[in-house]
């Protein structure tokens, strides 16, 4: 039985998933199985996938979208560990026995993350390697999507307990899914960036018009559940302005200055101290006269 199962799905990522399976192949002293999940792909990944051999496990499907790939890709894993890496991210090559290393007493493990866009040649580290979300996070989840989903790895039978990604939130199907597990789970975090997150017009994060409608459905959906009793609902409008605010940004790194400038006005309307924001609002106020984000 392998160690960590490692999960691909991908969907027309001829580009770039050749790239993510090679960062999984070159993980260093890991018993580790690597399952591709192809959604219906119509591009050349099938042929891609093939020049593996049998060196990773390919599951096709009609396209179903990234929720039901990985829970394909987790029905057939055997491994302890689940991992996950989306076909247009890269793991550095100590990222999973890093991790495994440091999850005694845990069950579930997180990163950091540098962000990258070739394209635009952009890279930044995603949080302040200061900050340790170590512990309880379900509050913090509640808020804020803080685990980057190529970052993590999951003991299986966690998973068994919270069930797998649900449809209904396409682009965030991971944000509902850790906050299922935040309530039952601490976890734990290394501030060292393991995971490179590409940035590219074709990434769910590159679709903020699309995915703001799923950001509110989640919140509205989470903060209305009888599960939480009503002991949380002081964070829903804080969990609004935070969604408003990831839009905006992610409009205003694609150019999108309108919705930039509707996303960043909608999160100070929630969180009107919010000075990031504030700063937001304006540079992107700015961009129709030439000023770059």
């Amino acid at each position: 039985m392998p160690e960590v199962s490692t999960i691909i799905p991908v969907y027309n990522g001829a580009a770039f998933v050749a790239e993510a399976i090679d960062s999984a192949l070159a993980q260093e002293g890991v018993d580790q199985e690597i399952i591709v999940v192809d959604d219906g792909s119509t591009d050349q990944t099938p042929t891609i996938l093939a020049s593996y051999g049998n060196r990773i496990r390919v599951i096709r499907q009609p396209n179903a979208g990234q929720a039901r790939a990985r829970n394909a890709g987790m029905a057939a894993a055997r491994g302890q560990w689940i991992a996950f890496l989306d076909a247009d991210d890269v793991w550095l090559p100590d990222k999973l026995i890093r991790q495994l290393q440091a999850c005694d007493g845990f069950d579930w493990c997180s990163t950091n993350a540098i962000f990258f866009n070739t394209a635009a040649g952009q890279q930044w580290i995603r949080y302040p390697e200061s900050e340790d979300y170590t512990g309880d996070v379900f509050e913090t989840l509640l808020v804020a999507n803080i685990v980057i989903i190529s970052s993590a790895i999951v003991r299986r039978k966690q998973i068994d307990r919270i069930g797998g990604f649900n449809p209904r939130y396409p682009g965030l199907e991971d944000w509902d899914f850790w906050i299922r597990l935040g309530r039952i789970c601490q976890l734990k975090y290394l501030p060292v960036p393991l995971v490179k997150y590409r940035l590219h017009q074709s990434s769910m994060s590159a679709k903020v018009r699309a995915t703001l409608p799923v950001h509110l459905r989640l919140i509205e959906d989470v903060f209305g559940s009888d599960q939480l009793n009503g002991s949380f609902a002081r964070l829903r409008r804080r969990a609004l302005a935070n969604s408003y605010q990831i839009n905006a940004r992610f409009a205003a790194i694609n150019g999108d200055w309108t919705f930039a400038v509707y996303c960043a006005a909608r999160s100070l309307l929630y969180h009107p101290a919010q000075w990031q924001t504030v700063k937001l609002l304006c540079k992107s106020l700015l961009m129709p006269l030439g000023v770059k984000y």
